[in-house]
């Protein structure tokens, strides 16, 4: 008799706790956040000139071991997350599927990072690996930009 008590309690415990593990609450603070890459040009313009946010813009290749080096590491760590969500606009360009783009830019190794203003002209960049403290000078660059585009009436 036990045991049917048991088996019941542990059925009825596990159909409660089911519906509730399905329910819309926000991820526990220890799951990652990421970038959310605009995935085209057009986007990126777009969203780039409605928030008046300069364009952070990272040429990769799917067999570039110092860009996956990046995902891995510069572009998961909190910090780079937290000032790119606050002042940029992320796109993500792969350098075969935007080929006439990235030799538009001159983009001839990667990775390459290269900021723009919202209009499209260059603010600054870098080639190669940057490490999430290099990063976070290179995006310093965009500050007064982004600073002076908002006190615009």
């Amino acid at each position: 008799m036990n045991r049917n008590v048991l088996v019941w309690s542990v059925v009825l415990g596990f159909s409660v706790w089911v519906p509730c593990a399905d329910a819309q609450t926000p991820p526990p603070p220890s799951t990652p956040r990421k970038i959310a890459w605009a995935e085209t040009p057009k986007l990126a313009i777009r969203e780039a000139k409605a928030a008046q946010r300069p364009i952070l813009a990272f040429v990769t290749a799917d067999r570039c071991g110092f860009c996956r080096k990046m995902d891995r590491t510069t572009w998961n760590d909190v910090r780079i997350i937290q000032q790119v969500e606050k002042q940029l606009v992320p796109m993500k360009l792969h350098a075969v599927e935007h080929r006439a783009l990235v030799e538009r830019l001159k983009v001839k190794a990667l990775p390459t990072t290269i900021l723009f203003t919202p209009t499209g002209q260059v603010i600054t960049g870098a080639v190669g690996f940057l490490p999430p403290e290099q990063m976070t000078k290179l995006m310093q660059a965009a500050r007064p930009v982004t600073t002076a585009s908002r006190e615009r009436p």
